[in-house]
């Protein structure tokens, strides 16, 4: 009997966990590393070295994202 509970549980995170991505199709993503620095660069209007000091995140008016504002101690201005 506990093999067969732990066999359901198996069986739901499988379905559960294979759902998940067709449950946020509008999700953000983060760089996978995929794309080189120039790529990354290319239309950039300015590029920053620094460090962040401070950061809030907050919902938008329709409640459907988040954004997150930081502060940065800039460091180095590479580029713009």
């Amino acid at each position: 009997m506990k093999r067969f509970s732990w066999l359901i549980i198996a069986i739901l995170f499988i379905v559960v966990s294979s759902l998940l991505p067709a449950a946020f199709p509008n999700a953000a993503h983060a760089d996978s590393g995929k794309n080189g620095l120039q790529q990354l660069t290319q239309g950039a209007d300015s590029i920053l070295v620094g460090t962040v000091t401070e950061s809030s995140s907050y919902w938008n008016d329709e409640h459907t994202q988040i954004f997150t504002a930081a502060v940065l101690a800039v460091e180095d201005k590479i580029k713009g």
